[in-house]
């Protein structure tokens, strides 16, 4: 009786079962390749930028040395090119690769968990990526504003018009790199997010359970 309940249960399992298994293992290891390209690619570019920018923000940091702030603000964004670079580097570590040949629900958690390292990567963005940036850019602003307030100060005097149109450069150029950060930061935390948390629910509809 055992034997015949057993024979009915598997002449009952779906002919295809075992090839739509084998789809869905080949569609979710091509999604895992486009993310990791993806990050590869964003990380490659973040390291890529900060290779070029190290050495010039450290050459135009000794040239502007008798302006101290500006030399500083250089030398910062220098440092901070490299802490995102090395942060980038740091959030790629300990972060195993789902191995082809594990089953469907492996590969597949294994892929969500890399999603949820991103997530929680971005969310953080603006502490180890925009705040480097933006302290850097205000350094070297600031370092502007000390240089030219000697030489406004004059203009105020003997040309209104042209004391105006200074002040109203560098009112533009701070609202223009505050306007710019915060857009980076909202690419980061706001779009970016929400677009990989979309794709971890697709991909998790995906999985069996």
């Amino acid at each position: 009786m055992n034997d015949d309940l057993v024979c009915r249960l598997w002449q009952s399992t779906p002919a295809g079962a075992e090839k739509d298994t084998t789809q869905m293992l080949e569609t979710i290891q091509k999604r895992a390749r486009a993310f990791q390209r993806t990050i590869f690619w964003r990380d490659a570019r973040e390291i890529g930028v900060a290779a070029v920018m190290v050495p010039i923000c450290i050459y135009v940091a000794i040239q502007a040395r008798p302006a101290p702030l500006m030399s500083a603000g250089f030398l910062l964004t220098a440092v901070s090119c490299l802490f995102i670079a090395g942060w980038l580097w740091r959030s790629r570590r300990g972060a195993p690769l789902p191995a082809p040949e594990d089953s469907v629900t492996a590969y597949g958690r294994a892929l969500l968990a890399g999603y949820d390292r991103q997530i929680a990567l971005l969310r953080t963005a603006k502490y180890w990526y925009v705040l480097p940036i933006y302290a850097s850019m205000l350094t070297i602003y600031t370092g502007i504003v000390a240089n030219t307030a000697a030489p406004l100060g004059r203009l105020r005097e003997q040309a209104p018009a042209r004391w105006l149109l200074g002040v109203g450069f560098l009112t533009a150029v701070f609202l223009l790199m505050t306007a710019l950060c915060g857009l980076v930061w909202w690419l980061n935390e706001g779009y970016a997010v929400r677009k990989l948390a979309a794709e971890r629910e697709s991909l998790a509809a995906l999985l069996p359970g």
